[in-house]
């Protein structure tokens, strides 16, 4: 059952977006930009697709915008199966960290890592946001979940959907101690979700300075509506 905190359209299409995610294992190719293409990129049963939401906007903004993380250490908060720290480590950062609280999404990072050959480069860790990380970040990328609600009771690619809001405050707060000078931090949105998790009014309320540098309306996805990319700068 979808919790009642969401309303009717937002349901709507936390219902389409656990039917789409009810898939067995599979590799799919995945376009980053002209001659970037990450071939079988392979996507666990249980994880995230992330060739059919945000994630695939995300993924090419970070190939497009490399000046964000070349050279640098960058962080891909809760990395699902791996799409956006594998993009910056193919985009040249110095080192990547994917890090996930979930076991499982840790070991799909892990699988393409190996399959996209960035493991010199890019490593996945099992984390609580930055429990286990130590280092400081030019670049901390976080896909965080966006509609306003609790995943409980529903299948477990829920936890990559909904959070009643105090993730995204935690991750504001926690993120100050691991953002190098002069560092970023980019998240997406899909305005559906409304302003629970929105980046730009919890990172404004939260110190930061919020520029949002990507938006479309998004036709070919799961996530048919409003999407934007953020910037955030203390």
């Amino acid at each position: 059952m979808i919790s009642m905190a969401l309303n009717a359209a937002q349901a709507r299409q936390i219902y389409r977006q656990l039917q789409e995610h009810r898939h067995e294992t599979y590799s799919v190719d995945i376009t980053l930009g002209k001659n970037a293409v990450l071939r079988d990129f392979c996507v666990f049963k249980d994880i995230m697709r992330p060739e059919r939401m945000t994630s695939l906007r995300l993924a090419r903004f970070l190939w497009e915008n490399p000046k964000l993380y070349a050279d640098h250490v960058a962080i891909d908060v809760g990395t699902g199966s791996g799409l956006q720290g594998i993009a910056m480590a193919r985009g040249g950062a110095r080192y990547a960290i994917l890090s996930d609280i979930s076991q499982k999404a840790v070991a799909n990072a892990k699988e393409n890592i190996e399959r996209c050959s960035v493991g010199g480069i890019a490593e996945a860790i099992e984390s609580d946001l930055f429990q286990n990380i130590s280092l400081k970040a030019r670049l901390i990328v976080f896909n965080h979940p966006f509609f306003p609600a609790s995943p409980k009771h529903l299948p477990r690619v829920a936890i990559s959907m909904l959070d009643d809001g105090g993730l995204i405050k935690r991750f504001l707060e926690d993120s100050k101690r691991y953002l190098a000078d002069g560092g970023n931090i980019i998240m997406p949105f899909f305005h559906l979700a409304g302003e629970v998790n929105d980046p730009k009014i919890q990172g404004e309320a939260h110190g930061y300075k919020v520029e949002e540098v990507y938006s479309a309306i998004e036709t070919e996805t799961t996530q048919a509506g409003r999407i934007s990319i953020n910037r955030l700068t203390l």
